[in-house]
């Protein structure tokens, strides 16, 4: 066998770690079988992949696990108890990741100054809805769609929105006066105003939707990854995990 060129050899790479670390190391090693200088040197390559945005982000994320460890209690490891691992994998998805959002719509100028159209919209709404409750009078914050379900969430954007009948009802009954007239009027304005908020959430939502279309395509790329992968492994008889093979998001479907 020739003999290797001097660029080819292994050369060592001198380390220092203060007692506790060595002692960690230590402790890995011996689990696995290991000297202490091949377990640092399976963890160092381990990390070669990243840099230093993702180096930072693995350390957050070995400290939101080493919280979760703690704070679930119990001597069994994280990947060896359900609930722990359900913890993990949902600090996974919602956790440090989140923080590097390259592209956020919480940045975004237009984004923000639609949401604050629908708020202030609200806020006009509610404070009616507010006072004309001193008379007596409970109207609904949200107006129902023709469903019955509320118009409040993101998709009450696009309800059919009622016309508040039975509080309009109600109001014919009082006796005429002044103070009937000014509440038919204050309920003419949140009527007006139903109708305001769920265009200003329409507009807010089109705008959110750019940013929900992109990071769809993300994950819809990476599932057909994954699935190809998976199904490779399911001809060569081997065990892969069924939301994998399928395509499908395992929170989605377990809600």
């Amino acid at each position: 066998m020739p003999a290797k060129k001097d660029s080819e050899k292994r050369k060592l790479i001198g380390a220092r770690f203060d007692p506790e670390d060595r002692a960690t190391v230590g402790k890995f090693a011996k689990e696995a079988g290991i000297s202490p200088g091949a377990e640092v040197e399976k963890r160092v390559k381990a990390t070669l992949a990243f840099d230093e945005e993702g180096l930072a982000l693995i350390a957050e994320i070995g400290a939101e696990i080493r919280e979760i460890q703690e704070g679930l209690g119990g001597s069994k490891p994280w990947h060896k108890n359900l609930k722990k691992w359900s913890a993990v994998t949902d600090m996974l998805r919602t956790g440090p990741i989140m923080d590097r959002n390259p592209d956020s719509p919480a940045d975004d100028e237009a984004v923000k100054a639609a949401y604050s159209t629908v708020t202030d919209l609200q806020d006009e709404r509610q404070a009616i809805i507010d006072e004309v409750a001193q008379h007596g009078l409970a109207w609904k914050s949200e107006p129902r769609s023709q469903t019955g379900k509320r118009g409040g969430g993101i998709l009450g954007a696009f309800a059919i929105l009622d016309t508040r009948e039975g509080e309009r009802a109600l109001l014919n009954k009082l006796d005429d006066g002044p103070e009937k007239d000014a509440l038919i009027q204050a309920h003419s304005k949140v009527v007006e105003l139903d109708l305001k908020v769920s265009e200003a959430k329409g507009a807010w939502i089109s705008l959110l939707s750019n940013y929900w279309d992109a990071e769809a395509e993300g994950r819809n790329w990476n599932r057909e990854r994954q699935r190809v992968k998976a199904k490779a492994a399911w001809d060569r008889g081997e065990q892969v995990d069924f939301y994998r093979l399928s395509g499908q998001d395992p929170w989605n479907l377990k809600g």
